[in-house]
């Protein structure tokens, strides 16, 4: 009778262990339900213990630890294929992200490289002219030009600030 209570007392502990493993999210669901699988068969068995003489009986093994042992190794087996399989879908992805990586890391290179050319010429040739530059150069007109004409033209242009009367 403590043997029991004692096996009891473990499965139980066991569930409430994984509960409270899956709410702190330390355990993902998955696993969560195998370890309750385990749990809860451990209460039925140690509930029950005529269960595991019956099924004993019933399957040909002469003694019940001989059951326990097989259904634990398969136990075992299911879990070790479970995470093979999560171990070689986890290393597709690192490899994948790998040369994603790789990609990212030759693209910064190359785009730094580029940067330094750019900068270099920028040194060696001066400051860019571009377009906008030389219009806005072309559109200043020269001090002489500007004398000679009239106020009034100068105050309709939008880029010359309009003197206020005062």
């Amino acid at each position: 009778m403590p043997n029991k209570l004692f096996v009891l007392a473990v499965a139980v502990v066991i569930v409430l262990l994984v509960f409270r493993l899956l709410r702190s999210r330390a355990l993902r669901e998955k696993y969560a339900a195998l370890w309750i699988l385990v749990g809860l068969g451990t209460v039925v068995l140690a509930a029950f213990p005529g269960l595991l003489n019956q099924a004993t009986t019933l399957l040909g093994f002469t003694v019940p630890s001989n059951l326990l042992f097989v259904i634990s190794t398969l136990l075992l087996l299911a879990v070790s294929l479970q995470l093979s399989h999560e171990i070689s879908v986890l290393e597709d992805e690192t490899r994948v992200l790998a040369e994603e990586s790789a990609i990212h890391r030759l693209t910064i290179a190359r785009l730094h490289a580029r940067l330094e050319t750019l900068e270099k010429r920028a040194v060696d040739e001066g400051p860019p002219r571009s377009a906008r530059d030389e219009t806005a150069r072309l559109a200043r007109p020269d001090p002489v030009e500007r004398a000679s004409r009239p106020e009034s033209v100068w105050s309709r242009r939008e880029d010359v600030p309009r003197e206020r009367p005062q």
